[in-house]
């Protein structure tokens, strides 16, 4: 699996539908990696050229953006039911709280492996790769002048921490792919670039995945927004799956349409495609093409 992993050299503020600028996400979602990338192609070509690597991205697949510390890798926690004989109802709290794992427990689950208890226990332990907080910031009305004040919450990752992301795609593309993460690396990325937010440096990796030998479920590892043919997907007797709302503000000052899309996590019976939307009259795109990996098991606890 090739991986994108990102060091953050300032805050950053990702915030998402619902919430508001006083909390943000903890992680970057897929659709707003592509976003960036496609904003800084923009910035190195023209109209044309950037419509034409718009639609070779109908073959690119991209993961969200996940935390990671220097030694390890966290994954969203599947939506699969956890393999093993305690009683996992003593820990259905924890369980719930916890949104992301480790590598190692990652693999674990989509291989449908037997947990401990004290695996259990040291799944939903709190990781503290990031520190958010809060900072006042003055609003000054355009009409009255009258000011009022609100805060903006940002993620400060702790040394050697940061976020990474997976790229599947053909090697020309994902040269001019790695051009645009270079841009971007002072541009920034998420909300409030132009307040410093969101700079970072990056650095390209390779990592190994153990996948089952006989799979039954598709997990994803991005937003997906399911296409017309793919009403199916939520039949699925093992499937199970939950939606986030995304939306926001184009950088020209114009809001984005609210789209509702499967969250990372979720897991499918049958392989989800997904598909890029296309707004021809705001011309914008939202990325919602699945990046997926093979799991085994059932729906349940996870």
């Amino acid at each position: 699996m090739r991986i994108i992993k990102l060091n953050f050299n300032s805050p950053l503020h990702v915030g998402e539908i619902g919430i508001g600028l006083e909390e943000c996400s903890p992680i970057i979602h897929s659709d707003t990696i592509f976003n960036a990338i496609i904003n800084a192609y923009a910035l190195m070509h023209s109209e044309e050229q950037t419509d034409e690597f718009v639609e070779k991205f109908e073959a690119v697949k991209i993961s969200s953006a996940f935390p990671r510390s220097d030694g390890d890798i966290l994954f969203p926690k599947p939506r699969i039911k956890i393999n093993t004989k305690i009683d996992i109802s003593d820990y259905a709290k924890e369980l719930k709280r916890t949104e992301y794992i480790s590598k190692g427990y990652f693999e674990k689950i989509i291989n449908n492996e037997e947990f401990s208890k004290e695996e259990i226990e040291e799944l939903i332990k709190e990781r503290e790769l990031s520190k958010d907080y809060q900072i006042p910031k003055v609003y000054l009305d355009r009409e009255t002048k009258e000011s009022d004040f609100f805060f903006i919450s940002l993620i400060k990752f702790k040394e050697d921490c940061g976020l990474w992301f997976s790229i599947e795609c053909e090697s020309g593309v994902y040269k001019d792919i790695v051009s645009c993460l270079r841009l971007l690396q002072d541009e920034g990325i998420g909300g409030k670039r132009t307040w410093g937010y969101g700079l970072f440096e990056f650095r390209e990796d390779n990592i190994g995945l153990r996948l089952p030998n006989k799979p039954n479920l598709h997990l994803l590892l991005s937003l997906v927004y399911p296409n017309e043919n793919e009403n199916a997907l939520f039949n699925g007797e093992n499937a199970s799956w939950d939606f986030v709302t995304r939306g926001g503000w184009r950088a020209t000052g114009i809001r984005k349409p609210r789209i509702k899309m499967v969250k990372e996590g979720s897991v499918f019976d049958s392989m989800p495609i997904g598909k890029i939307l296309k707004f021809d009259t705001l011309k914008f795109h939202h990325y919602g093409l699945a990046y997926t990996v093979p799991a085994a098991g059932g729906k349940g606890n996870g």
